[in-house]
């Protein structure tokens, strides 16, 4: 991603989830450049909880809508909204394990993650951006992180990471 993709990235977070924190911004950032962070491997349990998740899902007030875009390869696909959209989570699945075999790069991440690094000097992401996270996160492993607690209790995050092209194949 290019320094004007994340930096819509991270506005676009903010306006749906004021209240995100730093490795919730971060989250969204390896999911729009690595994809869904998850491989399948059992079909039955991926849909079980696809199932699960959208008997618990909270009220569709608060997510933006049924697809919500990361970045040019992947979006992520709100649970909540399935229904509405007479979409089967057996399609949904079978997009997300699709979307699980595409190969990412992890320099990409640490590309833009470098990026991220410098809007934390800037002042319109310096408020919400940690540094101190950020390079923690950049010469980490680089593996999928949760929400942040706050993120958890306000929003209630229940979606699944695809990628733009299986979506909108199907």
């Amino acid at each position: 991603m290019n320094e004007t993709e994340i930096r819509e990235l991270l506005r676009r977070q903010l306006e749906y989830y004021p209240l995100s924190e730093t490795q919730d911004l971060l989250k969204a950032l390896h999911q729009a450049v690595l994809g869904n962070g998850h491989l399948v491997s059992a079909q039955s349990n991926g849909l079980e909880w696809i199932q699960k998740e959208l008997r618990d899902a909270a009220p569709l007030s608060l997510c933006p809508g049924l697809v919500e875009p990361l970045g040019p390869r992947f979006c992520r696909i709100h649970l909540r909204y399935l229904q509405e959209n007479n979409i089967q989570p057996q399609k949904l699945f079978d997009v997300f394990a699709g979307s699980s075999r595409i190969v990412s790069d992890k320099q990409d991440l640490r590309d833009a993650l470098a990026c991220v690094l410098k809007l934390t000097r800037e002042a319109e992401f310096a408020a919400i951006l940690d540094e101190e996270t950020v390079c923690a996160y950049l010469n980490s492993e680089l593996t999928p992180l949760l929400h942040s607690k706050t993120f958890r209790q306000h929003y209630h995050p229940a979606y699944r990471v695809v990628a733009k092209s299986l979506w909108e194949k199907r």
